[in-house]
């Protein structure tokens, strides 16, 4: 009678971590990207300034890659562990600018 009780609890606790940053936004994009001498305008210019140039036919994830590289080739360096305690690539580890974390 004991053991039902205890795998509920033990599955509702291990479903409860993964919960844990439900009612947390994603981070605006600015707040992604980290380069040495950058404030957080001047980060928020260069964001604004790859999203001007994703090129209008891209779609979805294209999009995003495409604002991804050209902050990448702009010399950024994406903070993928925000700080407001989310992970963004723990969540989408196929996102460019976590791969670019790996290489």
């Amino acid at each position: 009678m004991k053991l039902p009780w205890l795998i509920c609890v033990v599955v509702c606790m291990l479903q409860g971590c993964s919960l844990r940053f439900i009612d947390t936004a994603l981070p605006d994009d600015h707040e992604l990207w980290l380069k040495n001498g950058f404030t957080t305008n001047m980060i928020r210019f260069e964001v604004k300034d790859c999203i001007q140039k994703i090129p209008k036919e891209l779609k979805g994830q294209a999009r995003y890659d495409s604002k991804d590289q050209c902050m990448i080739d702009k010399g950024f360096k994406y903070n993928g562990d925000w700080r407001y305690g989310g992970r963004v690539c723990e969540d989408y580890p196929n996102d460019l600018g976590c791969k670019s974390l790996r290489k």
